[in-house]
């Protein structure tokens, strides 16, 4: 995966151009420097809420965040759990199969079920929680996190509610789907509230 440097998301080269905006991609050039990226950024400005973005091969649940200059994606940190869960013993087994054959058995098969514990891991996510004293690490983020990605407020063109999603339209690249996740009603309110502010007049226009 490469990152595009005109839509700003990690994408899966075809014929060496981007699959979401078609702009050409060159794995030999270089990406812009910490400081241009970060003035095409801007500041963290609010958490808006948890998404899914469907997509394959990368990270689909992350955090949403409004920044000075559009809105970036921050995929959930991966994390595995040890936990001790209940395992049936070969005893259990036996006592259930003779119960088949003795149908008394089953009245007693609850008592005598033999209970042992293993491990077992699980994977969880967990948001990554950023607040403004992070924001300048954010350049670094999209650099480093192929799961991450940064769409610009000038680049938006149309923010449409359906549902539970949310259909974020692109001048020139694919649209982007999110669908809420977590506290929807908070997170739709915070996408209604852009389409409120000043900054975000072109997108709520629908231009």
């Amino acid at each position: 995966f490469l990152l595009c440097h005109d839509c700003w998301c990690w994408v899966e080269p075809v014929d060496e151009r981007c699959p979401h905006c078609r702009h050409t991609i060159d794995p030999v050039l270089p990406d812009p420097d910490l400081a241009t990226l970060g003035a095409l950024i801007g500041p963290l400005v609010t958490p808006i809420g948890e998404v899914r973005v469907r997509r394959r091969m990368l990270p689909e649940y992350g955090m949403l965040y409004e920044t000075g200059g559009g809105l970036f994606f921050v995929p959930h940190r991966s994390e595995h759990l040890t936990q001790m869960v209940e395992a049936s013993g070969a005893g259990s087994l036996a006592w259930t199969l003779a119960s088949v054959v003795w149908a008394p058995l089953m009245f007693l098969l609850p008592f005598v079920r033999s209970k042992e514990l293993q491990e077992s891991r699980i994977r969880v996510l967990r948001p990554q929680e950023i607040d403004s004293a992070d924001g300048p690490g954010l350049p670094e983020l999209l650099m480093e996190n192929p799961g991450a990605f940064f769409i610009p407020r000038r680049s938006i063109r149309r923010l449409q509610r359906r549902g539970r999603r949310w259909i974020i339209g692109r001048a020139e690249a694919t649209s982007v789907r999110l669908r809420a996740e977590g506290d929807r009603r908070t997170f739709h309110e915070r996408m209604c509230g852009l389409l409120e502010a000043d900054r975000w007049q072109m997108a709520a226009a629908g231009y």
